[in-house]
């Protein structure tokens, strides 16, 4: 199994910037002050973009502590009869089986004393109770960020990022100089080949079950496509013929998924995929995205107590209940490192 870490430390954090300190505040009799907080800035959350609304499975009792399905298989064949004995005839069967995804429960508090909110509205005229209410929905989407993209393994919870058993594959070299895999060496037709050549992969290994139409790049690379312009016949020589497009649009229009399954391509930009592949290599990761391929266990969805009366102070809680990221069909994924 791959390593579960942060890469890059791309995660999110819990504040703690030596320019913001605790509430000892004081200015200059003449300085002016801003009437309004500035707000330390934090990246979005991209479990929100990896995991559809339909992905994600809230009709659960929130007293579970796993969620499990059965998986059904038939098998069988018909043969021809009569050259033989005629009661030899093929019989068909089915085989059932049972698959477990474990669930845990979280929470968050927070405590405000009497004197802390009158200092904190003196001060700076803001409500405590309410800000730090705020900070602890923030602290609970922040656990649901590591959670779904990677994996908790004392818990049982594998991540989106290192899904054990999802196939590693590598693109092929760039023809011109240097030799390598790497997208900053190639051509627009040699990055549009990786692209497809993955999408072809998960396809032709399924059988064709699978139509994978998102896909999911490191930044650098993201940003590659759509600021190169696409050259057709380019072997590195830059000789080729430059078309009104970037490398981008390109692919959107001609891959062999739109093609067979008439559906757009979609390609994410992630800033958790460089250096997320296998030897420290950046990855992309590629996904047929459905409720039937992917899902998260959700019973209990965030909620804010009741504030609990303490000597001089209130205290209240946050809670919310799922489980981990989890792959149905590991055939409808594929990961591409080396990019």
């Amino acid at each position: 199994m791959l390593e579960h870490k942060k890469f890059n430390n791309a995660g999110p954090t819990y504040g703690s910037l030596s320019n913001v300190t605790a509430a000892d505040i004081a200015f200059d009799l003449t300085t002016q002050v801003a009437s309004e907080f500035y707000d330390v800035l934090y990246p979005d959350r991209e479990w929100y973009d990896i995991v559809l609304k339909e992905q994600i499975y809230t009709d659960i009792n929130p007293g579970a502590t796993s969620y499990a399905y059965m998986s059904r298989n038939r098998h069988g064949a018909a043969a021809f009869v009569g050259h033989g004995v005629n009661n030899d005839i093929p019989m068909v069967g089915q085989s059932i089986g049972a698959v477990s995804v474990p669930i845990a429960y979280a929470a968050v508090g927070a405590e405000v004393t009497n004197e802390d909110a009158r200092q904190y509205a003196m001060g700076v005229n803001g409500n405590l109770a309410q800000d730090l209410g705020q900070a602890m929905r923030e602290a609970c989407d922040n656990l649901m960020e590591v959670s779904i993209i990677f994996g908790v393994p004392d818990l049982g919870f594998h991540g989106w990022l290192n899904y054990p058993g999802i196939a590693v594959m590598q693109p092929a070299a760039s023809k011109g100089t240097p030799d390598s895999t790497k997208w900053a060496d190639k051509t627009g037709a040699e990055i549009a080949a990786d692209i497809n050549d993955a999408l072809t992969y998960v396809w032709q290994n399924s059988r064709t079950i699978f139509k994978p139409t998102d896909i999911w790049l490191p930044l650098a690379q993201y940003s590659k496509l759509a600021n190169t312009p696409m050259v057709l016949g380019d072997g590195g020589g830059n000789n080729g013929v430059g078309l009104m497009l970037n490398i981008l649009n390109y692919v959107k229009a001609n891959n062999i998924m739109t093609e067979i399954s008439g559906r757009e391509l979609v390609i994410h930009p992630s800033r958790y995929l460089t250096g997320a592949g296998t030897g420290g290599t950046d990855r992309m990761v590629v996904m047929d995205r459905s409720r039937n391929n992917q899902m998260l266990p959700f019973p209990l969805a965030y909620q804010l107590s009741e504030p609990q009366p303490k000597p001089l102070a209130v205290a209240w809680y946050a809670e919310n209940k799922f489980g981990s990221y989890h792959v149905r069909q590991q055939g409808s994924m594929v990961y591409v490192d080396g990019i």
